[in-house]
């Protein structure tokens, strides 16, 4: 173990061996040139036997130029989309940052362009202001993106710590990283401060000087019937200002409702999944398994002791091996045929492949325990002795299937073989085409039934074959050299209960490691299972939250710079309306309900994305929306919403208060100055 010598090589022997290119980006080029210099032969398809790390190889981003590398291209194509969308978004933040800070500065501006300064130099001093607050922000945004990263992942490493044999995710940044994301957001920064730039260096300088930069249209004011009849005059105020900011409070809104929608999806999907998954889970009848990765026959005082747990209310032992099986359509069971048959499952998809005018389908088969066997027969019912006394080998096929109805999401299961007890089945080793033997033999089946002895290894348009231990032993010792380590494992399912689950698989460890090594047993339980699919679900909602958290801070922040200048620059009209009667409760009231009009708008135009999206999702599970109204998240939801409800509100209370405070002739002088 652990080396060849050389000499004892025969001319006869298989070798397989294993390279290490210095150039990986070569090997679909230079791989099959090796082959080809050491004289193998090629197959039936014209390609040698030669086997590529393809998982390996896809992470460098390499692919056989012959064959489209669909996964590739989709991840670079899901990439490009992302950066794009979050450069977009992000865009259309930071400009508002940029427009806010160039129309203060519009009359110092103009008085430079009425001093000789270009609209083009006009132009660059925006833009260097943008390239200065880039370079400023650069140490900072590194330590932040840090601190985040490693905040959210050891958050994330917390919860799957409790997995076993989970392994902490690191943070580590590159310089490729580093400079990709500075360079991404230099161009960001610059496409963001460019447009407000673009539009000041247009304004004329007398304009400019007059504070008035934008060209003013005379619309017909729009009447609020609707807000003054609940809430006066002040409701119709609110609501006519918050109409008339619209474009400024955009960016703000696009934020806020990115944020919302996040997290809502999220919530709705995780929703939606847990429902789906819990109507496809089936009733498990053993909640542990002990599998043997040996090729020898395991110790039976191993087994035994196993089995004689005091916790073990059911055992089954099984060895399982796959078999493939031609039938044509007109061995199709009537449902199944009726149901659109073999010929229309989608053979990418599903392991059923036509030859000529027969459909090579895989069937699974499995051998029982004298023990595990005879209880099995008692359970469906089959005569248990007949199958020690036959000469032939016979066995119990499971002629069942799943398939999902056409345009429905409803999945059955049906019986998928027009077969009848005593019939004969051909099996044959082979299942698949780069496998070089012949060997086939057949099979009398004896019984026919749709109910599992445990939980088998299947596929969706497999078959069962259940024969007992002695007749499998004798079937698979004619196998190829190759099949063995397949045909020889060995699966121990029990029923311990979620209690006694913990303490069974412990002293399982202690049983298994005191007769093979801990490469050659593995032991799965459903209790682990379930742990593992919640634990997983909490690290992505710690990650989905920490984004939308980071894309809701910026987007409260956005709202809070846009609502203060909005303040400052309606000083006046505030003055205004308190020199013509309005009350300090009145201006609180129109305050309150512009803040809950523009806290109300990210909500109202997400609920219709959010709805798109579950509307998806629940046409890709057999959920019905009835079902899901029942399980709807609505609390947490609402608390979300609340949350932005009092961002909002806090910035409109922030900034009101110097308003409330200003003299009024102190106001309207300042504006007129």
């Amino acid at each position: 173990m652990g080396y060849l010598d050389t000499l004892d090589i025969l001319p006869t022997d298989g070798l397989t061996v294993y390279m290490n290119f210095k150039n990986p980006r070569k090997i679909y080029k230079e791989l099959p040139d090796i082959a080809e210099s050491v004289g193998l032969d090629k197959n039936e398809y014209g390609q040698y036997e030669v086997r590529y790390n393809t998982m390996l190889l896809n992470l460098y981003g390499i692919s056989d130029k012959n064959t489209t590398n669909i996964q590739l291209i989709l991840i670079l194509a899901i990439v490009v989309i992302m950066i794009l969308l979050i450069m977009g978004a992000f865009i259309l933040i930071i400009y508002n940052a940029f427009a806010l800070s160039a129309n203060s500065r519009i009359k110092e501006l103009s008085i430079l362009k009425s001093l000789g300064a270009t609209p083009k130099q006009i132009k660059l001093s925006v833009l260097y202001e943008g390239l200065l607050l880039w370079v400023i922000q650069l140490p900072l945004s590194l330590i932040i993106g840090y601190i985040f990263s490693n905040l959210v992942f050891s958050k994330v490493n917390g919860i799957l710590s409790l997995m076993e044999d989970y392994k902490s995710m690191q943070i580590s940044f590159s310089w490729i990283a580093i400079v990709f994301s500075l360079a991404l957001s230099l161009i960001t920064v610059i496409v963001s401060a460019y447009i407000p730039a673009r539009k000041v260096a247009k304004v004329p300088a007398v304009s400019g000087i007059l504070q008035n930069s934008q060209v003013i249209k005379i619309k017909k004011p729009k009447p609020y019937l609707v807000n003054k009849n609940f809430f006066g005059i002040e409701g119709e105020l609110a609501s006519s200002r918050f109409y008339a900011n619209k474009k400024s409070l955009r960016v703000v809104i696009l934020s806020l409702t990115m944020s919302f929608v996040l997290i809502a999806s999220y919530i709705n999907i995780i929703s939606i999944y847990n429902l789906a998954d819990s109507k496809n889970d089936k009733e498990l009848s053993h909640d542990i398994t002990l599998d043997l990765n040996i090729a020898d026959e395991p110790d039976i005082e191993m087994i035994n002791k196993i089995t004689l747990m005091a916790e073990v209310k059911d055992s089954v032992i099984r060895r399982q091996v796959r078999t493939a099986i031609y039938v044509g359509s007109e061995n199709e069971s009537h449902i199944f045929s009726s149901l659109g048959g073999l010929s229309g499952i989608n053979s990418n998809k599903y392991n059923v492949l036509k030859e000529d005018d027969k459909y090579r389908i895989i069937v699974n088969l499995v051998g029982l325990s004298d023990e595990s066997f005879k209880k099995y027969c008692k359970d469906i019912g089959a005569d248990y002795e007949k199958y020690n006394t036959e000469s032939t080998v016979s066995g119990i096929l499971i002629n069942a299937t799943y398939h999902t109805f056409d345009d429905s999401k409803i999945t059955e299961e049906v019986p998928l073989l027009n077969i009848k007890e005593g019939s004969q089945m051909w099996l044959y080793e082979k299942i698949d085409d780069s496998m070089r033997t012949n060997n086939n033999f057949d099979i009398k089946i004896s019984d026919i039934t749709d109910k599992y002895p445990t939980e088998i290894n299947s596929n969706r348009y497999n078959l069962a074959l259940i024969v007992p231990m002695e007749k499998y032993i004798k079937i698979v010792d004619d196998f190829s050299s190759e099949r063995i380590l397949e045909s020889n494992r060995m699966s121990i399912s029990l029923l311990v209960g979620d209690d006694a689950s913990p303490r069974v698989k412990k002293e399982l460890i202690q049983i298994a490691s005191s007769y093979l090594g801990a490469e050659d047993f593995s032991i799965w339980t459903l209790l682990e299972e379930k742990n593992h699919k919640e634990l997983v679900q909490q690290a992505i909602k710690i990650s989905i939250s920490a984004i939308a958290l980071m894309i809701g801070i910026i987007g409260i922040f956005n709202a809070f710079s846009i609502v203060t200048n909005n303040m400052r620059l309606r000083k006046k009209e505030f003055a205004m309306l308190r020199s013509i009667g309005l009350t300090p409760k009145g201006l609180n009231k129109m305050l309150t309900l512009e803040g809950l009009l523009f806290a109300l708008m990210p909500i109202l135009i997400s609920i219709p994305i959010v709805f798109i999206i579950c509307w998806y999702m629940l046409n890709l599970t057999p959920i019905t929306w009835g079902e899901y109204i029942s399980v709807f998240p609505s609390k947490s939801i609402l608390i979300y919403a609340i949350l932005i409800f009092m961002a909002i509100s806090f910035s409109y209370w922030i900034s009101s208060r110097s308003v409330k405070r200003s003299n009024i002739i102190e106001s309207m002088r300042d504006e007129v100055l």
